[in-house]
């Protein structure tokens, strides 16, 4: 009798058992990757490398993922799926401001900086994730530390557009806080990863 395709994802989390993975998981992954903007200067074969280390965490409906104000050194790759990204505010009020579903991303600030969780994250369905942690992704950028600038500049992004549709800045004041926010996230990141900084 044969053995269902499934049995070979048990604990992928566990390196002994990520020989196990399919052709057809392993491509998957890379696609998943590949979909990603954040990570879209990735070369093909980082993208191969990072796939093999990949952790899968699926959560059922209702699980929080995350929660805002923990510690955490992984991003979350979301497969399958839709959740919600709620902030707690002085108050302890904590409010949805934002939904992403599959293929997207979170968590990526605690990947690259090393800050802690911006927003609570809860799985609106059951949801596939898979977590890429700062020493697997720590091997690339250290080699190739450009491409710490792009992803920066994906980062300022996200986070402008955030405070855009918060109504904490002017349309007007996108471009400024943009510049602002890659500054000082390539920073952090260069700092968190211990990277060798150009000199002027």
């Amino acid at each position: 009798m044969s053995i269902p395709t499934q049995a070979l994802y048990v604990n992928q989390g566990d390196p002994s058992q990520r020989g196990l993975m399919t052709d057809a998981e392993i491509a998957s992954r890379r696609q998943l990757l590949a979909r990603t903007p954040l990570l879209r200067s990735l070369s093909e074969d980082e993208r191969g490398q990072l796939a093999e280390k990949l952790i899968s965490a699926p959560f059922l409906t209702g699980e929080v993922i995350t929660r805002q104000g923990a510690e955490g050194h992984w991003l979350y790759l979301l497969a399958e799926g839709e959740v919600s990204i709620r902030l707690r505010n002085e108050a302890g009020h904590e409010a949805e401001v934002n939904r992403i579903q599959a293929v997207g991303f979170f968590g990526e600030m605690s990947l690259m900086t090393g800050e802690p969780r911006g927003s609570t994250v809860v799985a609106l369905s059951d949801v596939l994730c898979y977590r890429l942690d700062k020493e697997s992704f720590q091997e690339i950028i250290q080699r190739r530390p450009e491409i710490a600038e792009v992803i920066a500049q994906t980062l300022a992004e996200r986070r402008a557009q955030t405070e855009l549709a918060s109504h904490l800045m002017a349309v007007d004041e996108h471009a400024r806080h943009v510049a602002a926010h890659k500054h000082s996230i390539l920073s952090s990141i260069q700092a968190f990863f211990r990277l060798e900084q150009p000199r002027l």
